[in-house]
């Protein structure tokens, strides 16, 4: 990551300013070229770009086009990148101008340096565009003010700078796992209309260690197969699409998903239609799994093997909802829920996928439903989900739902900011079993920190990985990619359109973490991104521990508790950059701990049997 000021990690490590100069060749430095018609000439860059300044800093540093820019990086030197084998890392460019100006931003390949042959390809870095987002009523005014909040990240395109309004653009280098290690050297290339070329060093360390394709952290978001329509909604004009162009919609929707380490595995292969909605409720059996009431193993097969593919450690066969909630549908709904436990169980078995299945329970019971919860899962063990694993969510703020819902649950999944109210800890100490599997979410209420809020600083998504191997969480679920709740003015977007005025209000794009192209493109976010490096980060912690489980850094210092955290992006680079240091001193020929060996044998042994 890009280095600018000195930096403190408790009170152990610093970081010197200027680093990325510390080993640099005098020849790898800012330059500036001047291109006429077929000729360039290398010329000073004060004459050529004095009304453009150009900026480096990381990849959390939410930029702001209104004073105050909140901008933290330098102007001098280049950016600096450091990564593991199959890891995304990313920094940001910055462009301050004092007139319009049209530029394209371009990155070359990678190369290795004192080699002329090893080589990152230009084809796995990416630039996007940082587009802005109208949030029209703070979270919580008391912290942060409304206005024009950096998130949406569009295609890389030639972009026209305004006077006194800053740009930035998020470059992200991924390192595949057979690159070889070492100091790599590229040029950030800012181009003009007029084709004159600013470039800037980019210096990439790619570590001697690989994140394993396969983690034993297993997170999912709750994006249903209605999602595509929700994108492209039929009363702006859009088609309604067939199931099998939402499928390619989905798939794409996965793809990021998995990109971005929070993919959509609670719906991909789950046909299991099963709702309640203002004293009405259904649960029937539908598509992907299902056609007509019948079983389709195929398309079942096929969607379970793309998510294995992509390194899944599980998936959901289905989200059973309360189905006893209207009392006169009782009876339908269990006759439902049961048929498609044994179509699914025997599917399972036979392809050896049980131990990988999981089915959410009722959501978030409170009062009469909690009794209700533990009937569902009475129901769910007693008629054809033995073995499939049963996640109960609680979102309650109290002691005592924890042990009203003891025993009927495999694995519980609660709310990341009332981790102390409901006492989990001690839960844990007294029934440690019952408790071996626990997942932690975040939503709309509390609002405390960390969360992913448009206003909330992007530490947030970031330390929930750290976070959660410091608290032993074994999971992590998302409600939605697009839950429109609190967006005043939805729409598609263009794909140039750099201020996104979709007035928000103070749901802060809570369940909302892409932006729907109108071209059906699928943009991430920043927010998004900055989860998935978060979520890489606690691999590096997974590593250390394989290697050296009483390593002091594993009690993850930038956590003092759920509520107090490193909140500065260059103290989490600090710590992340020792964890690695460490992880590459302890080094062995055991790369994985037996669990995730497992996992990753399991895994392999399940795909050669699907294939």
């Amino acid at each position: 990551m890009v280095v600018v000021s000195l930096v403190d990690f408790a009170s152990q490590f610093a970081i010197a300013a200027g680093m990325l100069h510390e080993n640099q060749s005098p020849l790898i430095e800012r330059h500036c070229v001047k291109k006429s018609g077929d000729d360039a000439q290398v010329v000073d860059c004060n004459s050529l770009f004095r009304h453009v300044k150009v900026g480096v800093t990381n990849a959390q540093n939410k930029i702001f086009f209104e004073k105050p820019f909140d901008f933290r990086g330098g102007f001098d030197g280049g950016a600096m990148i450091e990564l593991a084998k199959n890891e995304y890392e990313a920094a940001q460019l910055v462009l301050f101008s004092e007139r319009s100006e049209i530029v394209t931003i371009s990155v070359n390949d990678l190369r290795l340096s004192d080699s002329d042959t090893a080589i990152v390809s230009a084809d796995n870095l990416d630039i996007n565009v940082v587009a802005h987002v109208n949030l029209v009523e703070a979270k919580v005014p008391k912290e942060s003010r409304p206005g024009w909040y950096p998130d949406p990240l569009l295609n890389n395109q030639p972009v026209e700078l305004r006077p006194k309004r800053p740009q930035a653009f998020l470059i992200t280098v991924y390192a595949p796992p057979a690159t070889v290690s070492g100091e790599y050297w590229s040029e950030i290339i800012v181009a003009t209309s007029a084709g004159h070329e600013l470039r800037i060093p980019l210096r990439v360390e790619v570590w001697d260690f690989e994140l394993p394709k396969v983690s034993r952290f297993k997170t999912t978001v709750l994006a249903d197969w209605t999602t595509p329509d929700d994108m492209w909604p039929k009363a702006m004009g859009y088609p309604k699409p067939t199931d099998e162009v939402r499928k390619q919609h989905m798939l794409r929707l996965a793809d990021l998903g998995f990109h971005n380490r929070l993919p959509p595995t609670a719906y991909l292969a789950n046909g299991l239609m099963s709702w309640n909605w203002k004293g009405e409720g259904d649960t029937r059996l539908g598509y992907p799994t299902h056609d007509k009431g019948k079983f389709n193993a195929g398309r079942t097969l096929e969607l379970i093997r793309y998510m294995l593919d992509k390194g899944a450690n599980h998936f959901f066969v289905g989200l059973t909802s309360d189905i006893y909630e209207i009392e006169k549908l009782t009876a339908f709904r269990e006759a439902a829920l049961r048929r498609y436990l044994k179509d699914y169980r025997e599917f399972l078995q036979a392809h050896d996928l049980l131990g990988m299945a999981y089915i959410y329970g009722v959501d978030e019971p409170w009062g009469d439903a909690v009794e209700r919860a533990r009937r569902t899962y009475t129901f769910v063990r007693d008629n054809g989900g033995q073995g499939i694993r049963f996640l109960q969510n609680t979102n309650q703020d109290n002691g005592r739902i924890i042990g009203e819902l003891l025993g009927f649950f495999d694995a519980l999944d609660i709310n990341l900011g009332w981790y102390e109210k409901i006492e989990l800890h001690d839960y844990r100490k007294s029934h440690p079993k019952a408790m071996a599997e626990v997942w932690w979410n975040v939503n709309f209420w509390p609002d405390s920190h960390p969360n992913l809020f448009l206003e909330y600083p992007l530490t947030d998504a970031r330390i929930i990985g750290p976070m959660s191997y410091k608290f032993d969480i074994q999971g992590f679920e998302y409600w939605d990619v697009l839950a429109k709740t609190g967006i005043d003015n939805y729409y598609p977007l263009p794909p140039d359109e750099l201020y996104v005025d979709w007035q928000v209000d103070k749901n802060s794009l809570d369940g909302t973490l892409v932006y729907p192209g109108e071209n059906y493109e699928i943009y991430s976010s920043l927010r998004y991104e900055s989860l998935r490096d978060g979520f890489e980060d606690l691999e590096y912690l997974y590593l250390l521990e394989s290697l050296d489980p009483d390593h002091p850094l594993l009690d993850v210092p930038i956590v003092t508790s759920i509520d107090d955290f490193a909140t500065d992006p260059e103290v989490i680079l600090a710590f992340r950059r020792e964890v690695a240091k460490a992880i590459i001193k302890n080094q062995s020929s055991k790369a994985l701990t037996t669990e995730d060996t497992e996992i990753t044998e399991k895994r392999l042994l399940n795909f050669q049997k699907l294939n």
